[in-house]
């Protein structure tokens, strides 16, 4: 077995980066204010942060939201550090599996939350990526008690951005 080739590491990131990965579409139980206010805290305090997405608007359902979080991450000071890649080949997915330091997914308030599965973290951590997620899920309390990921409360960026500088301590030890 040989490992993919990199899609970013040491091409558009450095391969000393913390990278924060997004995978999957962007709906309207996303919540990305609070993804983008969090990311903005950590990347002002540590240029070693990026964050990539695959997936994005959903046809017919939902393409606001992902159009939402585009802008937002281009007028960012910190918009070189966002790389939004949109639907990928699954081969490119597995690749940055390999290549994250931190699989996210988050969730605003809402019955999706409390109903929904999140098949991302499941993979992500079938894959050896460490997560964070936000509390409310089923799987969320699965992590937590198992505590093998990071959580945070729904609508909390300040709480978001403390469990990625968490994530970011744990690689370095």
């Amino acid at each position: 077995f040989s490992p993919p080739p990199p899609v970013l590491r040491g091409r558009e990131i450095p391969e000393n980066a913390f990278l924060t990965l997004w995978a999957g579409g962007f709906n309207t139980w996303t919540d990305i204010e609070t993804l983008h206010a969090a990311l903005e805290r950590v990347m002002a305090e540590r240029p070693e942060v990026h964050f990539a997405a695959t997936g994005g608007a959903i046809a017919g359902h939902d393409e606001q939201t992902f159009a939402r979080f585009q802008r937002l991450a281009a007028a960012s000071p910190h918009a070189a550090r966002y790389h939004l890649l949109g639907w990928v080949e699954s081969q490119v997915v597995d690749a940055l599996f390999g290549e994250a330091d931190l699989g996210i997914s988050l969730d605003a308030e809402n019955f999706e939350t409390l109903f929904g599965a999140r098949n991302r973290l499941t993979t992500m951590m079938a894959c050896g990526l460490p997560v964070l997620t936000t509390r409310g899920t089923e799987i969320s309390e699965d992590i937590e008690h198992a505590g093998c990921g990071f959580l945070a409360p729904v609508g909390d960026p300040a709480a978001l951005a403390e469990s990625i500088r968490r994530a970011i301590a744990a690689r370095a030890d």
